[in-house]
């Protein structure tokens, strides 16, 4: 065979298939052991091998690329920097799974839940369903010393029926050890909403579905006849006996 080292093999078909490529010749021989069939990988090892690692360019393969939209990571980072700038909030990244000791204080199990077949540890094996408890007890452990809280978390949960669906969700709290009515929470959250540019309406519950929104002071968000969330008072009578104060949260699709 006859061999030029600045040459560089095409593809490594015309290798397998007995092809001349520029004057670079192998036979299937030299590329298989006799014992065993090699992969790919192994054929690309046994031809740098042979023509010598040396005579490879050190050069990056081309990719083909295009232009995408980013028009959604910038809303994104508009609403992040208007919670945190605008209204003073701090973010959170919480687990992707309940804490099952934080339920118990709660005296809450939540249904609908997706459960890990293998978890690494029994208080953590739930996906979440709702991101509100992460603010709750980010209230409980951090109440002591401050006279107001306030958070925002943008994260995924997870919901099972049928099926398992996957969603994110935008929820905050404030929390004020004085007070703060509902009013103010729909005055601060509707700072948001004028800033994205949506006509929100904003609907009454009397029965709320979770026991932590407080009857006749949680309210539906609606946008283009839709819910898209909801916000309001916690209710004292499920929340004060771990943390004394007025709590408002919203949580949004």
């Amino acid at each position: 065979s006859s061999i030029d080292s600045t040459s560089q093999p095409d593809n490594l078909d015309s290798f397998a298939k007995n092809r001349s490529v520029k004057n670079f010749e192998l036979h299937p021989a030299d590329i298989y052991a006799k014992e065993i069939e090699k992969t790919k990988e192994d054929i690309v090892e046994e031809i740098g091998r042979f023509i010598g690692y040396g005579t490879i360019p050190q050069q990056m393969p081309l990719m083909r690329l295009k232009a995408s939209e980013i028009d959604h990571l910038m809303r994104l980072r508009k609403v992040k920097n208007l919670l945190a700038y605008g209204l003073q909030m701090n973010e959170l990244y919480n687990y992707a799974f309940y804490d099952e000791s934080f339920l118990r204080e709660l005296n809450w199990d939540p249904l609908h839940t997706a459960s890990v077949k293998d978890p690494v540890s029994l208080n953590w094996q739930r996906l979440v369903t709702s991101l509100v408890p992460h603010m709750l007890k980010a209230v409980v452990q951090n109440h002591v010393h401050h006279e107001q809280l306030r958070f925002f978390e943008l994260g995924r949960v997870w919901e099972k029926r049928k099926d398992i669906s996957e969603k994110k969700k935008l929820v905050g709290v404030w929390f004020d050890k004085k007070s703060i009515s509902f009013y103010d929470g729909k005055a601060l959250l509707q700072q948001l909403f004028n800033a994205l540019d949506l006509q929100v309406g904003w609907q009454q519950v009397a029965k709320p579905s979770e026991p932590w929104w407080a009857p006749y002071q949680t309210a539906h968000i609606v946008y283009k006849d839709k819910v898209v969330g909801t916000a309001g008072k916690v209710n004292q009578l499920f929340f004060n006996n771990l943390a004394e104060g007025d709590t408002f949260i919203f949580e949004l699709d």
